[in-house]
């Protein structure tokens, strides 16, 4: 049975009963309410709840929901094109899409499904930051389309940006490893390479992760590309295992330790089939959930195998590596602050090369304008840690930033190859 939820972490839109809440869903169609039991993820076991998607759900006898699981015949992605002759442009890649005439859409606005909005195919209008699921016949027509509205209309769409990275879909179609997109810097040369890891539910489409407040895209753009050293950097952006795809050994599960052999057999691999890129000058980073991964890398693998790390909103850990870590947080942030202070100093002390940001609680967006949230330092952080004016990033005590971004990690000494 198809369900679609937009989120039942959500607090709004929810009836809280003893033992289970309630929450709204489209089911075939239909705008229902169900059973869900909390802190169960989406395999039914401990663990947190299903995000924002379309899958197949089974039911209890009590009429609750027990597991999710990939839709069959259902794909996801990022952007919506034009219609025009029975098609409509989908993806970041605008491939053209044939749909069955007076095929529903179910537009959804709300953090939790309290309305679904029907509409037809033919009325929709082009939307760069739309999450869409399409559910697709035998013929390979769109039969039912599920739309998710995106925050951030107004935004910069950096979509000219997004659409320099290509997709390697090696996990989902058997070769092991992890899914990813990556960007290729056209000039000649060998050019380091930097890993961004995702936070929580950035895997929901292979292309969640460049969306939804995550502009590391801009790492492909000229200007920023030119500012290192050797003219470019490769930029590879791995998908936790998130999809619900049960051919996979973690499907289901966001960032944790076991993932960290899936990733670097990835590396491995990339670094082998891209001989332009740099082995002795690897990089990691990533926000919450991804910082949280950036971590559990370094302690899991050797010392040396990668030159620098930028970990952001996320708690410390303690490493046994001199690996530099620039380690970024806000003082207005759910992890605390001293906790992380402690941790990162201790980290300093075994590598000098290691640095701290603490930004001040209600920092600025690199526009000026006032953040909505202060977990998400990896705004500024991939903005180069610099406002649009150029003008430097300062910490909590009014101290600006010793370099930018990119300037560290040009500035880190090179290591073994991988």
């Amino acid at each position: 049975m198809l369900i679609c939820f937009s989120g039942i972490e959500a607090a709004d839109g929810v009836e809280r009963r003893e033992g289970y809440n309630i929450y709204h869903a489209i089911i075939n169609g239909e705008l229902r309410t169900v059973k869900v039991y909390p802190e169960r993820d989406l395999r039914g076991k401990p663990g947190y709840a299903a995000w924002s998607g379309v899958y197949e759900a089974d039911f209890d006898s009590e009429g609750a929901v027990t597991k999710y699981r990939a839709a069959k015949d259902v794909l996801t992605g990022y952007s919506i094109g034009a219609v025009s002759d029975g098609y409509i442009k989908l993806g970041v890649d605008e491939r053209p899409y044939r749909f069955v005439p007076n095929a529903p859409v179910y537009s959804v606005e709300n953090i939790s499904v309290i309305q679904d909005y029907k509409s037809a195919i033919e009325d929709l209008k082009p939307d760069w930051n739309d999450n869409w699921f399409i559910k697709l016949n035998t013929d390979k027509a769109i039969e039912t389309m599920w739309i998710f509205k995106q925050a951030g209309d107004d935004a910069d769409p950096l979509l000219d940006d997004i659409r320099r990275f290509k997709e390697n879909n090696g996990a989902t179609e058997g070769r092991g490893g992890l899914d990813y997109t990556y960007f290729e810097p056209e000039t000649p040369g060998k050019h380091p390479v930097f890993v961004w890891f995702h936070g929580l539910h950035g895997a929901t489409s292979l292309w969640t992760s460049h969306f939804e407040f995550n502009p590391i895209a801009r790492f492909a753009n000229p200007a920023f590309q030119s500012r290192f050293t050797s003219g470019g950097c490769f930029v590879i952006v791995p998908a936790a295992q998130e999809t619900l795809n049960e051919k996979l050994p973690l499907w289901g599960n966001s960032w944790n330790p076991e993932h960290v052999p899936l990733f670097m057999d990835t590396l491995k691999e990339f670094l082998k089939n891209h001989p332009n890129a740099d082995p002795t000058r690897l990089f990691i980073g990533g926000y919450s959930m991804g910082g949280y991964m950036t971590w559990q890398t370094l302690k899991m693998c050797a010392g040396g195998t990668f030159a620098g790390a930028v970990p952001c909103c996320s708690d410390a850990q303690k490493v046994n590596t001199d690996t530099p870590v620039w380690h970024i947080h806000s003082d207005g942030d759910f992890f605390p602050t001293e906790q992380v202070r402690e941790l990162v100093n201790a980290h300093i002390e075994k590598s000098p090369l290691s640095r701290l940001l603490v930004l001040p609680k209600a920092y600025k967006f690199p526009d000026g304008s006032q953040a909505i949230h202060d977990h998400l330092v990896w705004i500024p952080t991939l903005n180069d840690l610099k406002y649009n004016d150029g003008t430097l990033y300062s910490d909590i005590d009014g101290v600006q930033v010793q370099s930018t971004l990119i300037d560290w990690l040009n500035s880190l000494p090179s290591t073994t190859a991988l």
